[in-house]
């Protein structure tokens, strides 16, 4: 699961209104990563290498609430498929650490830099052109066997 979640808060005079817009993306992805790993002491690690996701869902969730100045509250809220609009393969390059406490048990933390803009709108929006990138930090306990 990787996505983001922007809020938006304020007053609107011309409606004279206070508001909270909440919009998140849950972007589901399978991410096949190819580590090197390297032990410079003992049991720490360093890893980094190259990632291939290929994105499952995506979704949008979008909450809004409006309270006017004689305290009346209105709530909205929608959910929508929003797949289309991003493309279905992500490139990164993933860099972590970690520790082997023992020959089975470990800890780490990797984080994944996306090198490929996931926008499959053409990048322009009126004006603005984005480049939409994933970045995911992500941390992990295991057992090897």
């Amino acid at each position: 699961m990787q996505g983001a979640k922007i809020v938006d808060e304020g007053f609107d005079p011309i409606n004279n209104v206070t508001f909270r817009d909440e919009f998140k993306r849950d972007l589901t992805y399978v991410n096949i990563p190819v580590m090197l790993k390297y032990y410079p002491i003992g049991g720490f690690f360093l890893e980094g290498g190259p990632q291939a996701g290929f994105l499952l869902s995506a979704k949008s969730k979008n909450e809004s609430t409006e309270t006017d100045a004689a305290g009346n509250l209105t709530r909205s809220s929608t959910e929508t498929d929003v797949k289309d609009f991003y493309k279905s393969v992500d490139f990164a390059f993933n860099l972590g650490l970690g520790y082997d406490f023992t020959q089975n048990w470990f800890a780490g933390a990797r984080y994944s830099i996306g090198l490929s803009n996931i926008d499959d709108l053409g990048g322009q929006y009126g004006i603005y052109e984005v480049d939409r990138k994933n970045r995911v930090l992500s941390f992990s306990v295991g057992y090897k066997f």
